[in-house]
């Protein structure tokens, strides 16, 4: 499990309409550097019922969570499969691909298009943090 150390809302007052609704969510990736990933399980708390098509992609960039980004040039968008969870949870399938840039330099974040209407909870809430699985092992254990 990968604990959330940084995030933010961007894509907001007149941003490109693109990145409307897009977060940045920071993980301690070091933890897993040096993995062969396969998959990781993003769990978010947004209070909404119903699935919801939620897109992903690796951010290589530094971010400050009190002026993110206007604009994220780039990016290579991955569909994640999202799964209704209990008390106002979503389970995000983030594909190998995007989890893998993480993996590989712990400067990188990961990007997340919310679909209309989700609020998700930031790491600030305490008792909803985003959360990361990784699905993978240590590269020596393959």
């Amino acid at each position: 499990m990968l604990t959330c150390i940084g995030d933010a809302s961007i894509g907001r007052r007149g941003d490109e309409k693109e990145l409307r609704g897009t977060i940045i969510l920071r993980f301690r990736s070091s933890l897993i550097r040096g993995w062969s990933v396969d998959e990781g399980l993003l769990l978010l708390h947004h209070g909404e019922n119903g699935a919801a098509r939620v897109q992903v992609a690796p951010f290589d960039g530094e971010f400050d969570e009190k002026a993110p980004p206007r604009a994220i040039p780039n990016a290579k968008w991955l569909d994640a499969k999202v799964e209704p969870q209990p008390a106002g949870w979503a389970l995000v399938r983030v594909p190998g691909a995007a989890l893998r840039a993480l993996v590989e330099d712990e400067r990188r974040a990961l990007l997340v298009k919310l679909p209309a209407g989700w609020r998700v909870a930031s790491r600030e809430s305490l008792k909803n943090v985003p959360y990361l699985f990784a699905e993978g092992k240590p590269a020596a254990a393959r």
